[in-house]
């Protein structure tokens, strides 16, 4: 138990960025701390009073791991909710609950959030606009991003982890949210043999190749363009970026790299965020690849790009993803143990009980053939399921 004292009852906060931003009403303020690896913690809140001021207490109720639908050396299916979501049973007053998901090395993640119902914005005299009091909070890549109410985000993609923060007050409650996640092997989305579909087809890869090339011949200073120690290049998404002691290492993913020693400087932008500064120090940085770098006179410039747009699903495939999901839900709300559990009869039996909708067998084989790799996964897990 651990206790934090203060004399402010209630604590308001601006969160989010750009127009993500929001506001939430919070009564015991910690700082998020990442659970071990695939696992999550909830804690029960509370204020009490000791003599004029007022006291934060902590206690935690929940440490578990998250639970993992299906899992290969090419994805892993997980699912997360607020406590009682999964029985239908309103998430208590005075939560604190952190989820930490981290996939594999070089794998993305994809989340979407099917049901999303916690206690809708109040109206505040002090910021003259609604804030948050029950919230989500998903910290991003870029930043942070906060919901409340009814209205489910849209599912997005995240570097190989994401924090998970879900706080309730001491006031109403409300059905919660559920979400699920798939880690990806980006890999799958070159296979030989896809299905070109959508959004996540060569137009779109030749879009985002315009962009960087355009991004290319506007981004360098002028000055660099004659001078012989400059250096641009782009940083594909399977790469990293190692920076240490003067020494800037490009790293692909075959375990080759590029060295450049003499670098004094490291300056990193993205568009949320803004311009950050690194120097030189014995401190090991490490940076996701999709971008462009720039090295002029012993300083590097790193514009970095969120998650490469060919990875995204289109709108159907998403759907698509969404269903493969909903029937994972379905087969493992009642079912506390694995698919890999028990004999073939009596995974018969499950499915024959457990599978609202199955999808067609043709949609199926359809999409294990997609381009994209979300897709791909989901299916080739579904389809696991069902011919079992």
């Amino acid at each position: 138990m651990s206790a934090v004292f203060f004399i402010a009852f209630t604590l308001l906060i601006t969160v989010g960025n750009g127009a993500d931003e929001s506001t939430v009403i919070t009564d015991c303020v910690t700082e998020p701390k990442f659970p071990p690896d695939n696992s999550y913690v909830c804690y029960r809140t509370q204020i009490v009073k000791v003599g004029p001021f007022k006291k934060c207490t902590t206690e935690r109720t929940i440490s578990r791991n998250i639970p993992v639908f299906s899992q290969t050396s090419n994805y892993t299916i997980m699912y997360i909710n607020s406590p009682g979501a999964d029985q239908g049973i309103p998430y208590s007053n005075d939560l604190l609950c952190r989820w930490h998901i981290k996939c594999r090395d070089k794998q993305l993640l994809y989340f979407d959030i099917p049901e999303h119902s916690l206690e809708p914005m109040i109206d505040s005299s002090i910021f003259a606009k609604p804030v948050c009091v029950d919230y989500l909070k998903l910290y991003r890549d870029f930043g942070t991003q906060v919901t409340c109410g009814f209205k489910e985000p849209i599912g997005d993609m995240e570097p190989n982890q994401l924090l998970v923060e879900f706080r309730s007050n001491s006031k109403l409650r409300f059905p919660g949210f559920s979400m699920r996640l798939v880690c990806f092997d980006p890999d799958l989305q070159g296979e030989g043999g896809c299905a070109t579909s959508g959004s996540s087809s060569r137009s779109k890869r030749a879009t985002i190749s315009s962009e960087i090339n355009q991004l290319e011949t506007n981004s360098v200073p002028g000055e660099a363009k004659n001078t012989d120690t400059a250096l641009q290049k782009t940083i594909p998404s399977y790469a990293d970026l190692r920076f240490q002691s003067g020494t800037l290492q490009i790293l692909d993913n075959k375990g080759g790299a590029q060295t450049f020693n003499g670098i004094e400087y490291i300056v990193t932008y993205n568009e949320i965020k803004g311009v950050s500064f690194v120097s030189a120090s014995n401190a090991l940085v490490m940076l996701r690849g999709f971008g462009v770098l720039t090295v002029v006179n012993h300083t590097a410039y790193y514009t970095k790009f969120g998650i490469d747009p060919k990875f995204a699903p289109s709108p159907e495939e998403k759907n698509t993803i969404r269903h493969f999901l909903q029937e994972y839900t379905s087969f493992f709300s009642n079912n506390t143990s694995t698919i890999d559990d028990g004999s073939s009869q009596q995974l018969r039996n499950r499915r024959a009980t457990s599978l609202s909708n199955p999808m067609p067998i043709n949609a199926v084989t359809s999409s294990l053939n997609s381009c994209n790799a979300v897709l791909r996964s989901v299916a080739q897990s579904y389809f696991n399921l069902v011919s079992r």
